[in-house]
């Protein structure tokens, strides 16, 4: 066989594995009425010769399940995050409701905020007092730094 039978044959190979693979896509009950043919295929494998379809579909089952698990772990875990940092806030409202001057709710924020590793930023608008008057030129030039163009909540 000379060299452009063999370039032929490939070409003619990859066409037909292609359309084979087309086919299966298009028919994925093709196997259904053809348990004997199922029986026999085997797919080459390195490591342990020759397996069946149904072994090589319960292998990547088993992965897709582990993924699956992994997934939900990680889930779970920003799951019980969030309801600890909800209980934090809720915690927060309340000792706000008990504060007797606007500075105990200042300190008491940043406190809380120290704990939990965060930066307090307190906003108060209309009549705050001196120490606490925010400078809205200030607020909004921190706005557009802090949330880089992202859409932000501001009130005047």
């Amino acid at each position: 066989m000379n060299r452009e039978e063999q370039l032929t044959e490939v070409v003619a190979d990859e066409l037909t594995a292609e359309a084979v693979a087309e086919y299966l896509r298009d028919n994925p009950d093709y196997f259904l009425s053809r348990r004997e043919l199922v029986d026999r295929l085997a797919l080459p494998n390195q490591e342990q010769g020759a397996v069946s379809l149904v072994h090589v579909q319960l292998n990547r089952q088993r992965q897709r399940i582990e993924e699956l698990e992994e997934e939900i772990t990680a889930l779970m875990s920003l799951a019980a995050s969030n309801d600890r940092t909800f209980h934090e806030f809720m915690d927060v409202q309340e000792r706000i409701l008990s504060c007797d001057s606007l500075s105990e709710v200042v300190e008491m924020i940043e406190d809380k905020a120290m704990q939990l590793g965060l930066k307090a930023h307190v906003r108060l608008s209309e009549n705050a007092p001196e120490p606490y008057v925010l400078n809205t030129e200030y607020a909004r030039q921190f706005v557009t730094r802090s949330f880089n163009g992202r859409d932000a909540i501001w009130d005047e």
